[in-house]
């Protein structure tokens, strides 16, 4: 049972709710980059009042030159019409790695659930959750712990958190919408496992805006290399420790929908995810997998729950 988690957040500090960027690079509320900037351009006057508080006269200037302007782009506002606004974003693969990563606070958990697994008839699961640690922008770090049955199979020798593992990944994003991660997964196993441990290195990138909306139309790509679970299948049999090629390239379709197409390093995958309620960050998504016979005996859908949040962590100023 291998499971991945994609995490694109909407992170809480004290007293204040902080639009994170999420995997498509634009801000959490989802405003159309124009609109956005209407929007912000006004508060430069704000941080000139700020610069000149408690200086006598000067203050009195600026609120002066600074309220009728914003007052003015607000009234300007009135009566556009804003898009829907989502507090989380589709996945872009359903067990391939993507660079992109958490900031700290962001908490993503998750159940898993496969119809049924390579080589038997069994269904089984697997729950997990994920912690994000840093700033993305200099070094961020998630760690995650995923328990990997959730249902009785092999002739029921495996059953509920019997097995399970530790994973952690290293990220950097850049302002231009790229990233790049490295990560380990397995690794602190409890109870057995079916697939070695794993260390990978991806990086991940968006395409330009296609519409005005700059989620809408966008294509995600993501490539890596990676040890373990990236290689062959028969490698993996064969216990030869060589390495793998992995990659995924999503579309978004609207904003609450994505379609993507993996190459997990043994064979391709192809799915979907929405966010299903705006104002609730969740997303379910749904992926065939084994679709070319080149690992595996037959395809085989696995779906999954994700639900994210945010808590304030000491040291963490966000």
């Amino acid at each position: 049972m291998i499971m991945a988690w994609g995490v694109a957040l909407v992170a809480i500090g004290p007293g204040l709710l902080t639009c994170a960027p999420t995997a498509h690079g634009s801000p959490g509320l989802g405003h159309p980059s124009q609109l956005y900037e209407t929007i912000t351009a006004g508060f430069s006057g704000t941080a000139l009042l700020a610069e000149r508080m408690g200086k006598g006269a000067d203050a009195a200037v600026a609120v002066d030159t600074t309220i009728p302007i914003l007052l003015q782009r607000l009234r300007a506002l009135d009566g556009v019409p804003l898009p829907p606004l989502y507090v989380s974003a589709p996945a872009l693969s359903t067990i391939t790695p993507i660079a992109f990563g958490a900031s700290a606070g962001q908490i993503v958990v998750g159940v898993e659930i496969q119809t049924r697994t390579r080589y038997t008839n069994s269904a089984d699961g697997g729950i997990g959750m994920a912690l994000g640690l840093g700033d993305p922008a200099r070094l961020g770090l998630d760690l995650g712990v995923a328990v990997l049955d959730l249902l009785p199979n092999r002739s029921g020798r495996d059953g509920p958190a019997q097995r399970g593992s530790f994973n952690l990944k290293v990220h950097h994003t850049f302002p231009a919408g790229a990233a790049v991660a490295a990560g380990a997964e397995n690794v602190l196993r409890w109870g057995g496992s079916d697939v070695p441990a794993s260390i990978y290195v991806v990086a991940s990138a968006r395409s330009p805006a296609v519409h005005g909306d700059s989620i809408s139309g966008r294509f995600y790509g993501s490539v890596g290399v990676g040890t373990g679970r990236f290689q062959s299948e028969q490698a993996v049999i064969r216990d030869r420790h060589t390495v793998g090629v992995f990659g995924s390239l999503a579309l978004s379709v609207v904003k609450s929908s994505r379609l993507f197409a993996e190459w997990t390093g043994e064979d391709l995958g192809l799915g979907a995810s929405v966010v299903p309620a705006r104002d609730v960050p969740a997303v379910i998504s749904v992926g065939l997998m084994d679709v070319t016979g080149n690992a595996g005996d037959g395809a085989r859908w696995i779906f999954s729950l994700t639900y994210s949040f945010g808590v304030h962590l000491p040291g963490n100023s966000r």
